[in-house]
């Protein structure tokens, strides 16, 4: 009985009674703030901005930009970072771009892969791998497939 009473209080909270006991967003929360790897840099970026409304401590633009630029997971971070985005449409533009650049690559890999794969020409000998190939040889005559070993004992 108690739960459903605790529950039905504080769905009665409206406006600033509700907000009031919220936990208020700091800027260490906005350096936490980390994109997931299932999250499109989009989607992280508009979730990032969202919490910085929230932060009563205000950034500039260009402080907050460099902040969620440097919260992108790593292989979009270090692409973004390169152009070093002033505004945040500009993070948005090159987030985008390297994420679609990524992407084509990935497909370009599996392409490679695959036509690799279904290559019957190519060696199928790999990088650090040896293939050694062994002759039997005969043993009526003593020849054990090495010849120079077996003139050097009949001359």
């Amino acid at each position: 009985m108690d739960a459903f009473l605790v529950r039905q209080f504080v769905q009665s909270l409206k406006g600033s009674a509700f907000t009031c006991s919220k936990k208020k967003v700091l800027i260490i929360d906005l350096a936490d703030t980390k994109q997931k790897t299932t999250e499109g840099a989009n989607d992280f970026i508009t979730r990032w901005r969202s919490l910085n409304l929230q932060c009563p401590e205000k950034l500039s633009e260009q402080s907050a930009v460099q902040m969620c630029a440097n919260n992108l997971i790593p292989k979009n971070a270090t692409f973004v970072g390169t152009a070093e985005p002033q505004t945040f449409d500009a993070l948005v533009s090159k987030a985008n771009n390297v994420e679609q650049q990524i992407a084509r690559q990935k497909i370009s890999q599996n392409v490679q892969a695959t036509e690799k794969k279904n290559d019957p020409k190519k060696s199928t000998v790999k990088k650090g791998e040896t293939m050694a190939t062994f002759i039997k040889g005969d043993k009526k005559n003593g020849n054990n497939g090495n010849n120079r070993n077996n003139k050097g004992k009949d001359e």
